[in-house]
């Protein structure tokens, strides 16, 4: 076993890699489906225990930040995309907390295309229509904060 025993930067080109040997959970990770194959059930669904670790790991290897930083609570999740033809970004919000909402959720968001963002907008099924959100410009960049996600939310940038 050749493998480091600790986290591991390298550059590789122009990009830089991050080698990040074991993630850590107390009790089990896995249960028994029924069908004799390890499977992971939503009783199983927990951040490890050295997830600050791996997160600072994954910044060492962008040295330039993220185009999008989300500060809500570990239960929220958000993907982003961009769509080209459109110029538009779209963050969509998922809080997987069930018995709470996910509030004052503050976004960062590096301007994806060349131009003015004009318009930040919110959609989701709990809602009624679509809401314009205020933002603040902050060099390339754009700060705006979701009051509240339920369950899902959708956040157009244009």
């Amino acid at each position: 076993n050749n493998l480091p025993t600790g986290k591991t930067l390298k550059s590789f080109g122009k990009g830089r890699v991050c080698y990040f040997p074991q993630l850590t959970a107390n009790g089990p990770m896995q249960e028994t489906s029924g069908l004799g194959t390890p499977a992971i059930s939503a009783k199983s669904w927990k951040m490890p225990d050295n997830w600050q670790e791996l997160t600072a790991a994954i910044r060492d290897v962008t040295p330039d930040g993220f185009s999008v930083v989300v500060e809500a609570p570990l239960t929220t999740l958000a993907e982003v995309w961009n769509r080209d033809a459109e110029k538009q970004t779209i963050i969509h919000l998922i809080n997987f907390d069930s018995n709470n909402c996910a509030q004052n959720i503050k976004v960062k968001l590096q301007n994806q295309f060349k131009g003015i963002i004009k318009k930040v907008t919110m959609l989701s099924p709990e809602i009624d229509g679509q809401v314009d959100l205020p933002f603040e410009k902050q060099d390339e960049s754009i700060l705006y904060t979701v009051p509240e996600v339920q369950l899902y939310l959708l956040i157009v940038v244009q």
